[in-house]
């Protein structure tokens, strides 16, 4: 059995809160939910749960929604946060989005945040996913830098035309010359 996905919810109204995490389990059943409602609560819940997803209102007490994407962006740049509030203000949601946001829900529309949260899941996976690729190909390009650069032999490359587009360091110590020399199309 997978992992329950971890929620941060982050709400001063505990009633808010059990109604977001209804509406989610509609739409994804293995979760787990945390709520605070403290900028203190918050910090201790991303070092210590690390959430997968963090849902927010957007005006609490003593911050709002820009100030936890600020800290979400800072501390765990990769957990996507979904701004889930009263206020209709088009402005605010631009200024959410603009600060890093995955999406903006509005309580009244409460039936979106479901699917808010599958789609932000699967942003995130693929983020991840593309995020390893990169790293791969790195390590893969490094090792292949490598063996290329190490060998005795000359390795080189070349245009249809003879004009060389790679050398490695065995064949400009052969010639005694730097790299950049021997790529010059005017070097014969």
């Amino acid at each position: 059995m997978p992992e329950p996905t971890r929620i941060l919810i982050i709400e001063d109204r505990p009633a808010d809160a059990l109604l977001a995490q209804h509406t989610i389990r509609q739409a994804l059943e293995a979760c787990q939910f945390q709520r605070v409602d403290t900028i203190h609560g918050v910090l201790a819940a991303l070092e210590q749960s690390a959430p997968d997803l963090i849902i927010s209102d957007f005006n609490l007490p003593q911050f709002d929604g820009l100030a936890v994407l600020a800290l979400v962006l800072e501390r765990a740049p990769l957990t996507p946060v979904i701004i889930f509030t009263g206020a209709i203000n088009e402005d605010t949601a631009v200024a959410c989005m603009k600060a890093g946001a995955t999406d903006y829900v509005i309580k009244e529309h409460m039936w979106r945040l479901g699917p808010a949260v599958l789609q932000a899941l699967d942003q995130t996976k693929l983020r991840r996913e593309r995020q390893q690729a990169e790293e791969a190909l790195r390590e893969s390009e490094e090792r292949y830098r490598t063996i290329v650069e190490t060998q005795t032999e000359f390795v080189l490359r070349q245009k249809p035309d003879g004009q060389l587009v790679f050398v490695n360091d065995a064949y400009c110590r052969y010639w005694g010359k730097t790299r950049e020399e021997l790529l010059d199309p005017a070097w014969d």
